[in-house]
C-alpha cells in the first residue's frame, strides 16, 4: 500500500518496484491499491486553488526537458547472464567489493536526500551472511539464486521484509550463487567482530 501510495522512500520503493516488475501478482495488487487511492481522491470535495495555479503548471510543462540519465553499466556486466530488472536500469551501480569470504557488496547510487542504504549483495553457494539485526526496516528482493532464514526460503523475484524485531543469519542455498537487491533503513546491528569492523566501510 505504501508503494502504491508513493509514501515509501526512494530506496525501499526501488526494491519493491523491482519485485513488482518480476511478480505479476504483486503488480496486480499494486494496481488495485492505486485504483482505490484514485477513487478516494475522486470522492473528495473540490477545493479552491490559487489564481495563478494553472499558469504555474503551464510554465512547468514548458520548461526545457533535462537530458535523460545516461545508461550506466548494469548487472549484465556485473553478473553474467543476469538480466537487469527495468526499475534498476537507470541507477548507477558501483563495482563489487569484497565484504567477507564468499560475499561481495555493491552500492546503488541514490539521490542526496535518500536515508536508506541500497546495496547489491552477491554471495557464493552455501554462504552464511553475517548474523544481524535491524535498526529499522530492511527490504530484500532476490534477483538470482535463493536464500533461507527462520522466516522461510526466498527465490528469484521474492521480496523479504524485516524489522527491528528480527535477528537472523541468512544462508544461501547450495546450488547457485545468490544476488539480492536490498534497502536498509536505520542501519544494521552486526553481531560478529568482523562485521562490526567492516560496518563503517559500507555505511551500514
Amino acid at each position: 500500500m505504501r508503494y502504491a501510495a508513493g509514501t515509501l522512500g526512494q530506496g525501499p520503493a526501488l526494491v519493491v518496484g523491482v519485485h513488482a516488475s518480476l511478480s505479476p501478482q504483486t503488480r496486480a495488487r499494486a494496481q488495485i491499491f492505486e485504483a482505490i487511492g484514485g477513487a478516494m481522491v475522486d470522492s473528495l470535495d473540490p477545493s479552491s486553488m490559487k489564481p495563478d495555479a494553472f499558469a504555474k503548471v503551464i510554465r512547468r510543462i514548458e520548461e526545457p526537458i533535462l537530458a535523460a540519465p545516461r545508461a550506466v553499466p548494469g548487472l549484465t556486466e556485473l553478473v553474467p547472464g543476469l538480466a537487469v530488472p527495468e526499475p534498476l536500469r537507470r541507477y548507477e551501480i558501483w563495482p563489487w567489493r569484497f565484504l567477507a569470504p564468499g560475499l561481495k557488496v555493491s552500492r546503488v547510487k541514490m539521490g542526496p536526500e535518500e536515508k536508506s542504504a541500497v546495496l547489491l549483495l552477491r554471495a557464493a553457494p552455501g554462504t552464511y551472511l553475517p548474523e544481524h539485526g535491524h535498526g529499522g526496516q530492511e527490504y530484500i528482493c532476490v534477483l538470482k539464486g535463493s536464500f533461507s532464514d527462520q522466516t522461510g526460503r526466498y527465490g528469484p523475484g521474492d521480496l523479504a521484509e524485516a524489522d527491528d524485531a528480527l535477528d537472523h543469519k541468512p544462508r544461501v542455498d547450495s546450488e547457485n550463487e545468490c544476488v539480492c537487491l536490498a534497502a536498509i533503513e536505520g542501519g544494521l546491528r552486526l553481531h560478529s567482530l568482523v562485521g562490526r569492523l567492516l560496518q563503517p566501510l559500507f555505511g551500514l
